[in-house]
């Protein structure tokens, strides 16, 4: 799928850009495919912001930031009252230039604003519309983001939190990605210099790869195929606690047809719904090992290397919690356990024969892999 290959190059592209912030980068890129809200969670200084701006350039898009406080005014948003409306008797906001006049909007620390801004954001965030007066502006926004440093945890700001479907919690790079963070820093300032060009992917592909997911999302229901498994999962989770509301679940069922055309496949996967709910029903980082937990029971059936992968996370588990206590002999039969089981999930790599699901885990795995034999003495000869 030709749109999907400019998608699929734009996300290598941001994950070269922003090493070890797959998390992040997957997130912005299925909010910009889906057009569901998106919220970015975690540290100041992890590139949040910076990252929706280069997107943005990436898209060539009239993109609006702004920094929200409990004492932005309506008019930072929504634009400044139109004086020589005013004075004809009618009342109205000059939106050129405002939040509203835009294709991307970044809204930093949104927890923190206002009363009045904030029940004005819970209107355009589910129903695309601004009351300017008496008339009704349609919003028509390619994407939607915004930033905070921490889930909200104020009841009244809980129907706000509830509209960004998709939450992403970001954490800190590892010490062993800094370097790269440090050499990808130069061209992030090229960059937002205008001296380089991220690769383009226009505001027409990005609108006609959302209408494929969309066909996808409705023949799929249509017929029926995979909606079974997803709702087992759905009703799994909420057999364990996470409230998935129906408006949750419905959008969820879009957002992983969105996730399934963004990397150029026709139809939803079972890791496809999986990725989603992974977006959707995490309330906060804290659940997001449970809700893994839950996903991981239907990815494990029918596919050795993630069976294999899931398994050497528990092996590292075990090293981290009791390896101290080890006597070496059995330390060293865990980790060549644990590297046998991950040369074949390579090998399969290789050939092309594995899942998403499974590079992320490695992802993470083979570096934290190295890591531990380092603290316990052992060399890669070993």
């Amino acid at each position: 799928m030709e749109v999907g290959n400019g998608i699929i190059g734009l996300r290598a592209y941001l994950s070269q850009l922003f090493p070890g912030q797959d998390t992040m980068v997957s997130a912005a890129i299925y909010g910009l495919v889906s057009g569901y809200p998106t919220v970015l969670i975690g540290p100041p200084g992890t590139g949040k912001t910076t990252l929706i701006e280069v997107l943005a350039r990436a898209i060539g898009a009239r993109y609006r930031y702004r920094l929200l406080t409990r004492y932005t005014l309506p008019e930072e948003l929504f634009g400044p009252v139109d004086v020589v409306a005013l004075r004809e008797g009618r009342y109205r906001r000059r939106i050129e230039g405002s939040i509203i006049d835009a294709d991307i909007v970044f809204l930093d620390e949104v927890f923190k604003a206002s009363s009045a801004i904030l029940n004005t954001l819970l209107d355009i965030l589910l129903f695309r519309r601004f009351y300017d007066g008496e008339r009704e502006v349609k919003v028509e926004w390619l994407a939607v983001y915004a930033a905070s440093n921490e889930v909200p945890d104020d009841e009244e700001l809980q129907a706000l939190y509830d509209r960004w479907l998709i939450r992403a919690f970001i954490t800190r790079v590892s010490e062993g990605m800094l370097k790269e963070v440090l050499a990808q820093s130069m061209k992030i300032e090229s960059i937002l210099a205008g001296v380089e060009e991220p690769p383009k992917v226009t505001k027409e592909e990005v609108l006609r790869l959302r209408e494929e997911a969309r066909y996808v999302a409705e023949d799929q229901l249509r017929r029926g195929i995979g909606v079974d498994r997803f709702l087992e999962m759905v009703t799994r989770l909420r057999s364990q606690g996470f409230d998935l509301s129906e408006r949750r679940i419905v959008q969820t069922w879009r957002l992983a047809a969105a996730i399934a055309v963004s990397y150029g496949a026709n139809a939803i996967s079972v890791e496809d719904m999986a990725e989603a709910l992974m977006y959707t029903a995490p309330h906060g980082p804290e659940d997001i090992p449970r809700v893994r937990e839950v996903l991981d029971r239907y990815m494990v059936a029918g596919d050795p290397n993630i069976q294999k992968v899931l398994a050497v996370e528990d092996i590292l588990r075990r090293i981290e919690q009791q390896g101290e206590n080890m006597p070496f002999k059995d330390l060293k039969q865990l980790f060549d356990a644990a590297e046998q089981a991950l040369r074949e999930v390579a090998a399969a790599m290789k050939s092309g024969g594995v899942s998403r699901r499974v590079v992320e885990k490695m992802n993470v795995i083979v570096p934290k892999l190295k890591e531990l034999k380092k603290k316990f003495g052992l060399s890669e000869s070993n």
